[in-house]
């Protein structure tokens, strides 16, 4: 049985075509979700990485992951960087949504720890996979702090 509530599935010949990239849901959603819970992973977790492949990743301004060099990147770094890229947009709209939900928050904050772990620990195995991993976590050095001064709620 399927792990995730809810899902896209990636070609990498397609991303950042402007195709797209439709959201498969699994039927436990309905059942493990509130309706507000599954529609907040729906639009901030999952449309971001729908639209993130739609348009390619930017992850610097001269990096974006796209259909010409997604290929190259092993697979447990794509998907890394896409869900800490999402978990973090999902932080974003606690803010602009006005959530108090600590579990929810901490729920977030584990998938960004447990993704950042991943993309810190699987060894590059070519320069611009090195490139690209470093980038990508130079994005978020300051966003813990940020977070701190922005929620509606004191974190630690």
């Amino acid at each position: 049985e399927m792990n995730f509530l809810a899902f896209i599935l990636l070609a990498t010949d397609t991303a950042g075509k402007k195709k797209k990239f439709p959201i498969f849901v699994n039927p436990r959603s309905f059942k493990e979700l509130s309706e507000v819970e599954f529609t907040y992973n729906l639009l901030d977790h999952e449309y971001f990485h729908a639209a993130d492949f739609h348009h390619g990743i930017t992850v610097s301004k001269d990096i974006t992951l796209d259909h010409t060099n997604l290929g190259i990147l092993q697979p447990e770094i794509i998907i890394a960087i896409a869900d800490i890229r999402a978990f973090f947009n999902q932080l974003e709209q606690i803010k602009k949504r006005k959530i108090s939900n600590r579990d929810y928050f901490n729920n977030l904050v584990n998938g960004v720890l447990k993704y950042h772990e991943i993309l810190t620990t699987t060894a590059p195995q070519n320069e611009f996979e090195t490139e690209v991993v470093q980038a990508q976590l130079s994005n978020y050095q300051h966003i813990f702090s940020t977070l701190k001064k922005t929620l509606p709620f004191q974190i630690r």
